[in-house]
């Protein structure tokens, strides 16, 4: 018996579920007709043929949405569409020639998120100090407990960066940031409280290092959370000069530290999976 396939619920379970796979390479035409054969029996060919022929389109639009987003943010999109196979998406990490550690490393991310949100607060500052030095930020250090909103600071060096000969040379922007380990999104007044922070540490109002305060350069603001930020927020810290790090693009900054293999380990079936411990200790078994 002939069904009127419900196409745009039907497009979206496929496209939740895929994304919570780890496969390099999903035919779309093949995976859709599985799924419409499991949930609405007694389809004929013709039938789930017609069905496909609006279903498709809507399934591989959210993959293209989903790829502009990421690329706005600067993360690797999982999947993208392949140009020469019609109906096929294949991983980020296969596109790119990914290592295999790299590749898995992508695959884990809501796992990561989660552990991140669950580390010690002095360890996600370390993350975040160890994502601001392999970003050109040098020296940056944690500060004091409880240090007027002010999780670590730092020097930028921009010199390098440009090439005008109008910049002096060694001119250094003092960075200065706070880090969140949040589940849910980061509302405006946590922003707003960033923002007084670091207007009291350009007026000289927040005791710090002497390194820091001698520094005659501009000060920029960034704020890590492991979760995301509201509209509100983000449109608020666009209007201050605030850079804002949400969960997706700390793991994405987090790929361009070596991976180190001992994150992950075998399971019966050969599988890599994510060691939670290993990857916390590594900013918690340090000074």
């Amino acid at each position: 018996m002939s069904i009127n396939l419900p196409t745009v619920k039907v497009a979206r379970e496929v496209y939740d579920e895929i994304m919570k796979m780890k496969e390099d390479k999903i035919n779309l035409k093949d995976y859709c007709t599985k799924k419409i054969e499991k949930m609405y029996p007694g389809q004929s060919p013709l039938e789930i043929t017609d069905s496909l022929d609006d279903i498709l389109p809507k399934v591989e639009s959210y993959f293209v949405t989903r790829k502009e987003v990421c690329d706005s943010r600067g993360v690797g999109a999982e999947y993208e569409l392949c140009e020469s196979l019609p109906h096929m998406i294949i991983s980020y990490s296969l596109i790119h020639n990914e290592s295999l550690w790299l590749a898995n490393f992508r695959k884990c991310r809501a796992t990561i998120l989660r552990t991140m949100c669950s580390m010690p607060w002095q360890g996600f500052e370390k993350l975040c100090v160890d994502l601001l030095k392999i970003s050109g930020v040098n020296p940056v250090k944690q500060t004091k407990t409880n240090q007027e909103g002010i999780d670590f600071i730092g020097l930028y060096n921009i010199d390098k960066e440009i090439s005008l000969g109008i910049i002096p040379k060694k001119y250094q922007i003092k960075v200065i940031g706070q880090a969140k380990r949040y589940s849910k999104k980061v509302e405006p007044g946590l922003v707003r409280s960033f923002k007084t922070y670091y207007d009291e540490t350009r007026n000289g109002q927040v005791d710090l290092p002497i390194w820091f305060t001698k520094n005659e350069g501009p000060i920029l603001g960034i704020f890590y959370a492991t979760s995301s930020f509201t509209r509100r927020a983000a449109n608020f810290a666009q209007k201050e000069w605030i850079i804002l790090k949400n969960g997706e693009q700390i793991i994405e900054d987090l790929t361009k530290l070596p991976i180190d293999k001992n994150w992950f380990s075998q399971d019966k079936k050969g599988e890599l999976k994510f060691n939670k411990e290993l990857f916390i200790s590594r900013w918690t078994n340090r000074s």
